[in-house]
């Protein structure tokens, strides 16, 4: 993009913001128009900026069109939230953090804090930040929001270039761009969407200290595991364990430079991890943070869900300890309701959307294979095993088909890099992942192993 050509928008941009403003009520369709303005400018400038040099031939047409779909499906899940339900946990956020807001911009700062906690209480303030910030207008920050997931899926490509340089990136593409349930749950200002955002962000940094020995990227997993714990704290505690145990499963490095940076990382993250598990399981009731400790809560969770009775969407959950409880948990977080579990036009959807997931599971069979054996010391593969593991089986105690749609969600990015992290090529080749461990360079060049050629 030259730079006229973004003075020209910037201009545009202006324009039409000031002449909605004048013209309709900010808080419903100007807030939409105001904000939808921000949106498409924000994509002007940060498009070239997101596509890898060696995506450009292709990203670029992908992320315009996935942009595209992503508001639209935002569009959709707002006419459920409004029409089809009446609404929900996001016009709650919505009004408390509209008070939330007023009190921020009274100065009235103590009140905020007083109110803060982690879990509901914290995504209301963060609410309320943004509505300091863009105004109250639950229509237009529920389009940003939409934005927001958006950028979440851009992080989880970026992650998976820099991890896996040669698996099959146009695969990826389409499952974290264009797969139903990322496209409609991670949209909406609530739980959903800051998750996913900041596990894009987690995962995003995760990669680039781990593999490009970059301390950035310590800072942004850091960030992403905070505002997740800050939201959804069994999710951060499942991904703060996932990030440790791909640190101490990485391969050391020979570079100088990458030795000393990951010397320096390497205290950082044992205390932040101390800390921050600590007061994760503290929060979560976790006497003990051992596999028996893990069980006692996963029952807990599963029988208070199912005893609040959330309408009809109950089910009986897989039984925790017997010698099917784990093949189960899987089949119910990824696969289930099947079609005779059905009972309304959300739960057919729903189905629908774990029949897809298991035939392309089955159809990606040997690519799954293919993924574990050759990139099973890939340390974000390590990270994606073990969250996507932990994260079923916490999932699969839910007993309610109603939350098991919008969480599981949350597992499918890092389940998309076990699907498509294996090379195209029939070929074996060095994974510049690998160099990268082996050399510490950021960028380590990719060559063919000549036939002969000692290892």
């Amino acid at each position: 993009m030259t730079d006229r050509t973004l003075q020209i928008s910037v201009l545009l941009a202006a324009a039409l913001i000031g002449a909605v403003l004048v013209v309709a009520p900010y808080d419903s369709v100007g807030g939409v128009l105001v904000l939808g303005a921000a949106i498409a400018l924000a994509s002007i400038v940060l498009f070239p900026r997101l596509v890898p040099v060696e995506d450009r031939r292709f990203l670029k047409q992908v992320l315009v069109v996935a942009l595209i779909a992503k508001l639209a499906a935002t569009g959709f899940r707002l006419f459920m939230n409004e029409v089809v339900y009446g609404g929900g946990d996001l016009n709650r956020f919505d009004n408390v953090g509209e008070g939330i807001a007023q009190q921020i911009r009274a100065g009235e700062f103590a009140a905020v804090i007083d109110g803060f906690a982690v879990g509901t209480p914290a995504m209301e303030i963060i609410t309320g930040l943004l509505y300091t910030v863009t105004g109250t207008s639950f229509y237009g920050v529920f389009f940003l929001s939409g934005f927001l997931g958006f950028l979440g899926a851009v992080l989880f490509f970026r992650a998976f270039r820099i991890a896996f340089p040669h698996g099959n990136s146009k695969l990826y593409a389409a499952l974290i761009f264009f797969y139903p349930a990322v496209l409609y749950w991670p949209t909406g200002f609530g739980k959903d969407v800051i998750t996913f955002l900041m596990l894009g962000l987690a995962v995003w940094g995760a990669a680039t200290f781990i593999l490009q020995s970059r301390l950035s990227g310590l800072w942004a997993a850091f960030i992403g595991l905070v505002l997740i714990f800050l939201v959804r704290p069994e999710i951060g505690l499942i991904a703060s364990i996932a990030f440790i145990t791909a640190f101490v499963f990485r391969r050391p490095s020979r570079n100088r430079r990458a030795f000393t940076i990951q010397l320096i990382g390497v205290p950082l993250v044992l205390v932040a991890s101390f800390i921050f598990i600590g007061r994760a399981t503290s929060f979560l009731g976790i006497e003990d943070l051992s596999f028996n400790g893990m069980l006692q809560l996963i029952t807990e969770q599963s029988s208070q869900v199912f005893d609040e009775g959330r309408s009809g969407s109950n089910f009986a959950a897989p039984e925790v300890g017997t010698p099917t409880w784990i093949p189960e948990a899987f089949l119910t977080v990824l696969v289930r309701p099947f079609p005779w579990e059905v009972h309304n036009l959300a739960a057919l959807l729903q189905s629908f959307d774990g029949s897809l997931l298991a035939g392309i599971m089955l159809l990606s069979s040997g690519r799954i294979i293919r993924s574990l054996r050759d990139e099973g010391q890939n340390p974000v593969m390590i990270f994606a095993i073990v969250f996507v593991f932990m994260a079923v089986i916490a999932l699969g105690t839910l007993g309610n088909f109603g939350l098991l749609a919008r969480q599981r969600v949350i597992v499918l990015p890092l389940l998309f890099f076990v699907i498509s992290a294996a090379s195209s090529r029939s070929r074996r080749v060095t994974t510049s992942s690998e160099s990268t461990l082996a050399n510490g360079t950021a960028d380590a060049a990719v060559r063919p192993i000549p036939a002969g050629a000692a290892e």
